[in-house]
């Protein structure tokens, strides 16, 4: 599951898997260079793909939106599957979490790191008891991967 804000439910096992800051995906002929930070004001006049309302990647669209009378959204999907093949086309740019950007990029996409931006929390939610051993077995290689994924990460 992702969030906005770390999950905290009583009851409920939450094991934080990571955080995955928001990047902008734009067609190779972008006008900015891959990589390079992307700041809310440089997408004014872009054509933007977004969610549906009510997710942290469409508030972020809304947001940016909101700042620019010349942005807009030109397509709205419900699944985040449907974007990097309407970005591919040369429908718009869109806001997606950083999960994307390898696929992105092999797809020959432009990728560029939104600042500021807010972070989506990915979680792995379970209750504590009543696990199948496959339940059980998944959660623990998900915890010794979100060990492993926190140690790597740069101080």
């Amino acid at each position: 599951m992702g969030s906005a804000k770390p999950v905290s439910t009583p009851g409920i096992d939450v094991l934080a898997v990571e955080e995955q800051p928001f990047v902008v995906v734009a067609p190779a002929d972008a006008a900015f260079e891959d990589g390079a930070a992307l700041y809310p004001a440089q997408l004014a006049g872009q054509r933007l793909i977004a969610s549906r309302p009510g997710s942290l990647m469409r508030s972020i669209v809304d947001e940016i939106t909101a700042h620019s009378q010349s942005t807009e959204i030109v397509a709205v999907v419900d699944h985040r599957t449907s974007i990097l093949p309407l970005v591919l086309g040369g429908l718009g740019m869109a806001v997606l979490p950083a999960a994307w950007t390898r696929l992105a990029r092999r797809c020959g996409l432009v990728v560029a790191p939104l600042e500021p931006t807010a972070h989506l929390h990915v979680a792995m939610i379970s209750l504590p008891t009543h696990l199948t051993p496959g339940a059980r077995a998944f959660l623990d290689l998900t915890r010794t991967l979100a060990r492993h994924h926190t140690d790597a990460e740069p101080a």
